[in-house]
């Protein structure tokens, strides 16, 4: 059976990155299928993650982002991930498509925007969806004919998974489905044991800042804890001009690595906040709106609620990850059980 995994995944966001290799991962040597990534960008998107900073007229960013792409570059390398034609246009036996995960669906995603080719079109194949999202799309916003053409798409998967409550609400909304949620792919396997990461050692005692999005009242209380604890303030894959010491230039493993190695996270990032509880560190949200409703459910199922930052937060106070583990233990296995239940669905008869 041969997989062809359609996401976003030729970009220079770590989660997005990552989330598309563990699914690649997971798929082909722990189920044992033969996997592909799409190479498919939209226009809009190669727009925002290549010109935006050239049309700003902001060098130095030019420069930073420059670095990052050609770290990420070899990283791809040296993890072999290659990419597909983007060609579904006649039906091949046993062939699966799997759509997803991250935010394909987000037809107000302001980088991307709405793609039928993200919901199924043109595509006469097996089609599944895992983990995918809307973001923070809210479907009252949608146009009649737009609503109308993703209904029907939708109703042409097999099966449908999804991130987040409210792109659940959005499948149903819109197809008459009751997709189960599920858990990001970046938790579906051990990435040790899979040799994707190579651990380094960091000598020094640090705070990790992941994310741009952090308001001036919250960056007070960030900096007093660093000072008061005596630890650098270390951002990764963002500038911030509030920090001791940024690291654009990382790749993938080293973001995994400055996570595994720091003392605390603070992020307003989905991928911050699923790496940070998967290793079962001490971290702390910036709730950036864009991003609420996909973290939402992560948060809620879990009880991790208390750890968006709030005038009254307590820094001080540690996360006890006894009961944490044990309902994401449960969730991932469940998960898991999805797909390795795919080619036992009669799909393929």
């Amino acid at each position: 059976m041969k997989f062809k995994i359609l996401t976003y995944s030729i970009s220079n966001n770590y989660g997005a990155l990552l989330q598309s290799l563990y699914l690649k991962t997971f798929l082909s040597k722990k189920l044992g299928y033969k996997v592909e990534l799409s190479n498919f960008i939209p226009f809009r998107l190669f727009y925002r993650e290549n010109l935006k900073n050239l049309l700003k007229k902001e060098p130095f960013k030019i420069f930073e982002n420059y670095k990052k792409i050609r770290s990420i570059k070899r990283w791809k390398k040296l993890n072999s991930i290659n990419y597909f034609p983007n060609f579904f246009k006649r039906k091949i036996k046993d062939e699966v498509t799997i759509y997803g995960s991250d935010e394909i669906w987000n037809f107000s995603n302001p980088f991307f925007g709405y793609n039928s080719f993200y919901f199924g079109a043109s595509n006469k194949n097996i089609k599944i969806a895992y983990a995918v999202s809307i973001g923070n799309a809210n479907i009252e916003n949608i146009s009649k004919s737009m609503s109308d053409e993703i209904s029907s798409l939708l109703k042409s998967f097999n099966l449908i998974t999804v991130r987040d409550q409210n792109t659940s609400k959005f499948v149903n909304n819109l197809s008459g489905k009751d997709p189960i949620i599920v858990v990001d792919p970046t938790l579906l396997i051990n990435e040790f044991e899979e040799g994707l990461i190579k651990p380094k050692k960091i000598e020094f005692r640090y705070a990790l800042i992941y994310g741009t999005y952090f308001p001036d009242n919250e960056k007070e209380k960030i900096l007093n804890y660093c000072q008061k604890r005596k630890l650098t303030i270390l951002s990764v894959g963002y500038f911030n001009n509030w920090v001791d010491k940024n690291v654009i230039n990382a790749d993938p493993n080293d973001f995994l690595n400055y996570i595994m190695n720091s003392s605390v996270v603070f992020t307003s990032m989905f991928h911050g906040v699923i790496f940070s509880t998967k290793f079962n560190k001490q971290f702390w949200i910036s709730m950036d709106p864009y991003r609420r409703n996909k973290l939402s459910y992560f948060l809620e199922y879990l009880d991790l609620n208390d750890q968006i930052i709030q005038p009254n937060s307590d820094l001080e106070r540690l996360i006890n990850y006894e009961n944490i583990n044990t309902k994401l233990y449960n969730w991932i296995e469940k998960s898991k059980k999805i797909l390795r239940s795919i080619d036992n669905n009669g799909y393929f008869n």
